[in-house]
């Protein structure tokens, strides 16, 4: 019954964009250093590093469409979705599928070593 109840609040495959958003905001586990906004229905959720103090950049972006399709982008570049198969096979259906891929965009960002070879 627990199980359930964990996998019953898990699911997002029927929330808008808008619904996620607030969904994320209040979540507890969500990777630190990301930012959220809401542009023309779609989720952007990004991290902003300041270069030579004062240059805004957006170092990595996970883009939520309405349909819950995701593109990733690392320092201006996608990110082939191959690369996070293994998290996200197709659209995004529950919660911790999105909290893994962010948290894997955050490595990338911090750890140029750890980009896939297709990466930027």
């Amino acid at each position: 019954m627990l199980e359930q109840s964990f996998t019953a609040d898990d699911a997002i495959e029927s929330l808008t964009t808008q619904q996620l958003k607030e969904r994320l905001e209040g979540e507890s586990a969500l990777p630190g250093g990301f930012y959220l906004a809401l542009i023309d229905r779609m989720l952007v959720i990004y991290r902003l590093v300041l270069i030579n103090s004062a240059e805004p950049c957006i170092r990595g972006s996970v883009t939520v469409r309405p349909d819950l399709t995701v593109v990733t982008r690392v320092d201006g570049r996608e990110v082939p979705s191959d690369e996070y198969k293994d998290l996200l096979p197709a659209a995004l259906q529950i919660m911790s599928q999105l909290l893994n891929l962010m948290a894997r965009v955050k490595v990338w960002c911090e750890d140029e070593q750890s980009r896939p070879l297709v990466c930027c």
